[in-house]
């Protein structure tokens, strides 16, 4: 006997940033709040922000947290194709959280969108056979003409499963009403037959002065409005992508206790999720440097972020007006380097292969005794590492000696160290995944997400306070783990009393369970 398959909820928009992965990402936790097995989907996603599954695929990051809004672990099904933009106009396909190849854009529409289709076909397939809902996430547009031909993120991916489809339309941007009833009147008869309602995100103010815009809505399109969402001054789930990070942060003034951490806005900077723990953190004041201005004079601690071009990041730092203001106080300043980051704190990145660009080497920054040799085999991975207890710097992590950090791996190349004894962090192998400089203000790690460990970030606030010569040298608890899950609940509080639930649940015959 056949098995019946799930019904399809699917979240389009009226353009790109109009909020479909966090109203996905509620919609995820509302209906695995009823009890129903629920799971995410996108077909493709671009992003630089990725989540790395248990078995060391590779995913957009936007899936891997709207997985965890279902309470289960995010696997390639939910994202079967990722393109990460490497260069202008040039992408990694990683197709089932695998990196198969390195295409521009007008070689991906011509000769990669028909071979992958059916990749996405099978994803969905077997999401909708293991699971009782499947909530998809559209891509843009449906109403980009110029893209409709090749299409595989939005309307055909509808037609592929009968998805009951909710536009979104952000009315924070203006011309909220325009683009609603424009999306309409552009997709053609048999696609806009596919929408069930629309929903309205990010409202301030009188929603009665809406009213009269709300009617007009149903009367022009025929289509119910099934809420108006109010705009979230939280941030409640992580960014999608790195578009967040062009958000300038200063530091204020009224912030003496905070440690003033600045993260280097890389042009191809990678997983920028991994300072959202510090973003929310009461101890510290976090912002996004560009390579253009010069070094601010009160910062405590300067980041290094991963990055999809490490080389080419590497050789723009250099010669910017950031690096330049600091080159003659390198020395004094507490640095950490993540990924990209770390490899570029080393003496030199070997690339012979040619695996980032044109073959060749770089030399590093020089405060790490760290040399990197890419190969072909690209890292993804899950880990567990370990605190050493015996490192030449001991003084420095000894309160986090022997603890285990987790997180996750997703690097091109392998490192050799010119003196182990400033290894910090290691996997159970002893392989290398961290490095602390001789004078101890200096460290890098592969180690994704380590600022998820909420004792490695008291350790970090304690180690830059007493580096920066701070009188109080103590640090907050956070648990940033069980703080994301109150966020997934408050989001999906949010948006379950501003949408009509019990209408979405009748359009997929499933019952509201609340």
């Amino acid at each position: 006997m056949t098995k019946k398959l799930a019904p399809c909820l699917m979240i389009q928009g009226t353009s790109s940033h109009v909020g479909k992965s966090i109203i996905v990402t509620a919609l995820c936790r509302i209906f695995y709040r009823m009890g129903y097995q629920v799971a995410p989907f996108k077909s493709q996603n671009m992003s630089n922000n990725a989540y790395v599954t248990i078995d060391g695929r590779e995913i957009g990051r936007a899936q891997g947290v709207q997985a965890e809004a279902c309470g289960v672990f995010g696997n390639e099904k939910m994202n079967p194709i990722l393109l990460k933009p490497s260069s202008d106009g040039v992408s990694q396909i990683v197709l089932n959280g695998k990196a198969i190849a390195e295409v521009d854009a007008k070689e991906y529409r011509k000769s990669w969108v028909k071979k992958l289709w059916p990749h996405v076909k099978s994803s969905l397939k077997t999401l909708r056979e293991e699971n009782d809902l499947v909530i998809i996430e559209g891509a843009g547009s449906p109403s980009e003409v110029n893209l409709r031909k090749g299409d595989i993120a939005n309307m055909t991916v509808a037609k592929e499963c009968d998805a009951k489809v909710f536009l979104v339309g952000d009315i924070e941007r203006g011309g909220m009403l325009a683009s609603i009833v424009g999306t309409f009147e552009i997709i053609p008869k048999d696609e806009s037959d596919l929408i069930s309602g629309i929903i309205v995100n990010k409202f301030r103010g009188d929603k009665s002065l809406l009213d009269p815009g709300l009617t007009f809505l149903e009367e022009k399109t025929g289509k119910p409005v099934l809420g108006v969402l109010p705009y979230f001054n939280d941030r409640l789930v992580e960014e999608e992508d790195s578009v967040g990070v062009n958000e300038k942060r200063n530091f204020s003034t009224n912030s003496e206790n905070k440690i003033k951490v600045g993260v280097v806005k890389l042009p191809r900077i990678s997983n920028s999720t991994d300072f959202e723990p510090l973003e929310e953190h009461p101890d510290i004041e976090l912002t996004y440097m560009d390579l253009q201005e010069s070094i601010n004079t009160n910062i405590d601690c300067v980041i290094l972020p991963g990055t999809k071009a490490t080389r080419d990041d590497l050789r723009l730092l250099m010669n910017s007006n950031l690096y330049k203001s600091s080159q003659n106080n390198l020395s004094n300043i507490t640095i950490v380097g993540i990924c990209g980051g770390f490899q570029m704190l080393g003496n030199k990145i070997n690339d012979l292969l040619g695996v980032e660009g044109e073959p060749g080497e770089s030399l590093g920054l020089n405060l790490l005794p760290v040399e990197t040799n890419y190969n072909s085999e690209k890292q993804t991975e899950r880990v567990e590492l370990k605190v050493k207890s015996d490192h030449l710097n001991k003084n420095i992590f000894s309160e986090i000696s022997g603890s285990t950090l987790t997180g996750y791996e997703i690097h091109m190349g392998e490192i050799y160290v010119r003196d182990r004894n400033l290894i910090w962090l290691m996997n159970s192998k002893g392989d290398p995944k961290g490095v602390c400089s001789e004078n101890g203000k200096v460290i890098g790690t592969f180690l994704h997400g380590i600022f998820d460990n909420h004792n490695f970030v008291e350790w970090f606030i304690k180690w830059v306070k007493k580096n920066n010569q701070y009188e109080n040298l103590r640090a907050s608890t956070v648990n940033y783990k069980l703080e994301k899950e109150k966020k997934y609940n408050q989001l999906a509080d949010y948006v379950e009393s501003s949408l009509d639930i019990t209408k979405i649940c009748q359009e997929l015959g499933l019952k509201n369970m609340k």
